[in-house]
């Protein structure tokens, strides 16, 4: 296998499956006294991050015009979808209690941590 769009639904469920079980491995049951949806925000947010550098590699490649136009399409569309997650994973914040929203074994995170 050597490409992403490769993956049938299956191989996606197992990968989702050895990340959970390596996360599990590593940090236990830490989660408990962290603060998920910080988490999860800090994961978007590179995400995002994430999808601009691939842009710009494709950008400076052989791409014809037509295929740049198609990657930059699907770079916005993948934003303009984590961006709503950024705002469904804040309105999700919202409704948590005080008490799962604690960051006893966050460390020290970028800019949050402020």
């Amino acid at each position: 296998m050597n490409r992403l769009h490769e993956l049938s639904n299956e191989e996606l469920t197992q990968w989702e499956m050895a990340r959970f079980e390596s996360g599990y491995e590593k940090y236990q049951r830490s989660h408990l006294n962290r603060y998920g949806t910080v988490d999860t925000m800090e994961e978007l947010i590179d995400a995002k991050n994430i999808l601009a550098l691939v842009h710009d590699r494709a950008e400076r490649t052989w791409l014809t015009d037509a295929k740049k136009w198609e990657v930059q399409i699907h770079v916005e569309l993948l934003i303009k979808q984590l961006v709503f997650l950024q705002m469904a994973l804040k309105g999700f914040d919202r409704v948590l209690p005080d008490e799962v929203c604690s960051d006893e074994k966050g460390c020290d995170r970028v800019w949050w941590s402020k």
